[in-house]
């Protein structure tokens, strides 16, 4: 697969190292990526809906406009941790939802290191798509991740947020709280860092929609039950029912407390029990975007 490298030169040759390992990479055509054959029964399809949907109406509202043959293009943006890093789970979002709705723009995404959020030097972390290459009709479905990032990791940089909001996203779904369980886990520092980033993504987006996803289960040491995701797992889902936040628990679509060990028997997850195979993260993406068209084809009457 080609990899074309975006992002605009720098003057010099030390701004342009500072930027090398945040540059959006892009390419044309997509691999395909493998749809699962069959659900394995671990899976909890009966749970596997969003949860206060009202909060994302306008990205639906949207959605049914795209479908309708209304020109409109509708831009996602997730942002995660290594998780959402590999472009595996998203990949397999980002795939169905543009076989559904077409392909608004070309495959981009950001990755970037940890050093880059505590580097004061570090301004700049997104750099839009050209207008051009932007279509009138589709689904753009934009990445940004880090490798052991946190909530607190992006709220060290603003600048992350206002160019966020270049990419105009309609809908901005945040995958984190992995780290978080595998670290000290204070409830009243972690609820003001997710609210520090939920608001700070509406600031600068007013018209976009938000979706938290909860962290799968994790194991520590490969073999320990790690109580902190279930911890982790409440945080997430109190702070949503409270702050008008729509919400997909992948932890209990995915079997749940102690599922990890039956993911991993299964060949969906590396052996450190924290990580997906690339299966295990194509299943994930297969379920997020059922569980988004099943909301949007729920009958009128039922929304």
């Amino acid at each position: 697969m080609s990899i074309i490298y975006t992002r605009i030169s720098a003057c010099n040759l030390l701004c342009v190292l500072l930027i090398l390992t945040m540059i959006p990479l892009q390419s044309s055509a997509q691999d395909e990526y493998p749809v699962p054959a069959s659900m394995p029964t671990i899976i909890r399809q009966d749970v596997n809906r969003i949860q206060n949907p009202m909060a994302i109406n306008r990205f639906m509202t949207k959605l049914r406009n795209l479908e309708n043959k209304d020109s409109v293009n509708v831009k996602i943006l997730h942002v995660g941790d290594s998780h959402i890093y590999a472009d595996l789970m998203t990949g397999m979002v980002r795939q169905l939802f543009q076989k559904r709705f077409g392909a608004g723009c070309p495959r981009q995404y950001y990755r970037y290191k940890l050093s880059e959020f505590q580097d004061s030097l570090q301004t700049s972390f997104i750099t839009p798509l050209p207008g051009d290459s932007i279509r009138k009709s589709g689904i753009c479905y934009f990445m940004a991740g880090a490798n052991g990032a946190e909530f607190s990791t992006y709220n060290q940089k603003p600048e992350f947020f206002k160019e966020a909001a270049l990419l105009h996203p309609d809908l901005v779904i945040i995958s984190m709280g992995t780290n978080e369980a595998f670290g000290y886990l204070d409830q009243n520092i972690f609820e003001n860092n997710i609210d520090a980033f939920v608001s700070q993504i509406r600031w600068y987006n007013p018209g976009a929609d938000i979706l938290i996803t909860t962290p799968a289960d994790a194991m520590k040491k490969k073999r320990y039950h790690n109580p902190n995701i279930e911890k982790v797992c409440s945080i997430l889902t109190n702070y949503a029912s409270n702050s008008n936040t729509a919400i997909w628990d992948l932890n209990a679509v995915m079997g749940g407390s102690g599922s990890m060990k039956k993911w991993y028997t299964l060949g969906l997850s590396q052996k450190d029990k924290v990580h997906f195979s690339k299966e295990g993260y194509f299943l994930q993406g297969y379920l997020l975007f059922n569980a988004l068209m099943n909301e949007l084809d729920k009958p009128a009457t039922e929304r």
